[in-house]
């Protein structure tokens, strides 16, 4: 489900114009990247799961958009009028994400929780500003799902390595048995 969640943000803010991909601070900082139109990168970096069945888990998340501006110095308008087009970005792209299940089994949608500016004095001096949105959602996972074969297929497909290159990759049963 995460990652079907991401990638449905992800169409939904292109869908709207907005610039979304993988930011490294690093390449904003050395100029590696050079963006001329606002940028969001997406991250789950927390989630809680509870047991509200026998057969039933609810995971509850926390979505965070960094949104990466591009604060250009100079030109006809000024940091106050700046800065009330960059809240009225956050202010956007909450009011959009608020209250969405993107037609996924979310128990509880996305429900804004609040932003702070994250710009570093190093970003800051290239730069750019940045600002995290977060945002939380739960959906339920029975246990059934579970118990898919999706860890010795990650186990197998991803990890794992047969000992000499013209042997047979390991199979999940040889790897681990969950019952």
């Amino acid at each position: 489900m995460m990652t079907e969640l991401t990638q449905a943000i992800l169409d939904r803010l292109k869908d709207r114009g907005l610039d979304v991909r993988e930011i490294a601070f690093k390449d904003l900082i050395d100029g590696t990247i050079n963006l001329t139109r606002p940028a969001v990168n997406i991250t789950m970096n927390q989630a809680s799961v509870k047991r509200v069945a026998v057969n039933t888990y609810k995971y509850v998340t926390i979505v965070s958009l960094i949104l990466v501006v591009n604060h250009l110095k100079g030109g006809a308008i000024g940091d106050g009028q700046r800065k009330s087009k960059i809240y009225e970005l956050i202010e956007g792209i909450s009011n959009y994400l608020t209250l969405q299940d993107f037609d996924l089994a979310l128990e509880n949608p996305m429900i804004p929780m609040g932003f702070n500016n994250i710009t570093t004095t190093t970003l800051a001096k290239v730069g750019y500003q940045l600002y995290e949105l977060k945002f939380w959602c739960s959906w339920n996972v029975d246990k059934e799902e579970l118990d898919s074969p999706i860890i010795e297929s990650l186990l197998v497909n991803y990890w794992l390595e047969p000992e000499e290159t013209n042997s047979e990759p390991p199979q999940a049963s040889d790897v681990v048995d969950l019952t």
